[in-house]
């Protein structure tokens, strides 16, 4: 076990060994959706539009792509679709990327990229567009505190940057000045002064303090077991069914390679359900790459992170998993009371939800405004039944 994960440090794997990969990554870099009022910039700055994968994206794409060949090139060969299969959430930066990925994997080769019918229900790579009422209450009760401490702790920090952005800026809008000034500076667009100046008492400029704030909220969403199981519990449970799949019969299971590409909010929560997460927003085209290697007819899982295309990737050590290299039973248990294995496992484990103080008061006096009500219509009924009843008594009387 220790001499495995020795090669695999060293040599980065061991083919003979490989029986399955998958990789989620994130879309590659990306123009902003739209900008702020005083924005010096709008969409004619953007030659595709907004939202839509850069040139810079699609070389981001291709490059992870020549990664991927370089370390499982001669383990999936050339493409074929009964070993490789590509699966996009449906937004056009996603299935670009998804593209760019498959040409530099596989160059001069046509793949096709699967998708759903609609990113808006897609509950394995957009899982935060499908409604959750739980989801929907934890995070919100999680979110109203951290706004509120940041709102009050910021005070000076949000009125500098309202004052020149154009518009009220607080903790439930800075993502939308981080949308605008961090991509249009990833791709050169000068930025005005005050976006890099330096008027906070921790010496951070204001292009550092909104990527903080912003890393906050966006972690908000998915940083506990409870958030993270329901956002991506069900895309977990899928990729360890695929690779129960392989391990019950790897002959008929002729899958090598499985690709998908998907968002940072994805990646984000995904790395919070592993409980392998840094704390950081995933960078544009970073990968979570699951391996599945048999050694001696024992199988065991490696995670692997690529953040950084200078470094190599990072490998992650589930708190079940005993080494790095994670044997099978192990990574089996770690993972079993994390996902969710079917859709109707999601609807159930959403529709359940606890009720607020003030629910519970609102519903108390809803009860007791009925009872008065039905108590006001029912005491003359029984009073009028009660002298019926004597009355008939009386008339009836045998003396």
């Amino acid at each position: 076990m220790q001499l495995f994960s020795i090669i695999i440090a060293f040599v980065g794997m061991v083919e003979a060994e490989l029986e399955l990969v998958q990789v989620l990554f994130r879309h590659a870099d990306r123009a902003p959706s739209t900008n702020y009022p005083n924005d010096p910039y709008d969409e004619s700055a953007w030659p595709r539009g907004y939202s839509q994968l850069t040139a810079r994206g699609h070389e981001q794409a291709k490059e992870l792509g020549h990664y991927l060949a370089g370390r499982y090139g001669h383990f999936v060969g050339d493409y074929n679709r009964k070993k490789i299969h590509v699966r996009s959430s449906d937004k056009d930066r996603c299935i670009e990327t998804a593209m760019g990925v498959n040409s530099g994997l596989f160059p001069d080769q046509i793949v096709p990229v699967h998708t759903f019918s609609s990113h808006k229900e897609d509950l394995l790579l957009k899982p935060n567009s499908v409604k959750c009422l739980r989801a929907d209450e934890i995070v919100g009760k999680d979110k109203k505190r951290l706004y509120e401490r940041e709102n009050r702790k910021n005070r000076e920090f949000f009125e500098f940057v309202s004052s020149h952005a154009g518009l009220e800026v607080s903790m439930k809008n800075i993502a939308d000045i981080y949308n605008a000034v961090f991509r249009e500076s990833e791709n050169g667009l000068p930025q005005p002064a005050w976006v890099y100046a330096n008027v906070l008492p921790d010496n951070m400029t204001v292009f550092e303090k909104i990527i903080e704030l912003k890393t906050l909220d966006r972690m908000e969403s998915y940083n506990s077991d409870e958030k993270s199981k329901l956002r991506t519990g069900y895309l977990l449970g899928q990729l360890v069914a695929n690779i129960n799949a392989k391990i019950a019969d790897p002959k008929s299971n002729s899958k090598k390679m499985l690709l998908f590409s998907s968002h940072d909010a994805t990646l984000t929560s995904l790395l919070y359900n592993l409980k392998v997460s840094n704390h950081q927003i995933p960078p544009y085209a970073s990968a979570i790459i699951f391996e599945l290697h048999k050694i001696d007819g024992n199988y065991f899982v490696q995670l692997l992170y690529r953040n950084s295309t200078s470094l190599p990737p990072l490998t992650l050590q589930p708190p079940g998993c005993k080494e790095s290299v994670c044997s099978i039973d192990d990574f089996l248990q770690f993972t079993s009371t994390r996902i969710l294995s079917a859709k109707e496992d999601f609807l159930q484990t959403c529709s359940s939800s606890t009720p607020s103080a003030l629910s519970l008061i609102l519903e108390g006096s809803l009860i007791l405004a009925y009872s008065e009500i039905i108590y006001s219509i029912m005491i003359p009924v029984f009073i009028s039944m009660a002298y019926y009843f004597i009355s008939y008594k009386r008339k009836n009387a045998v003396f």
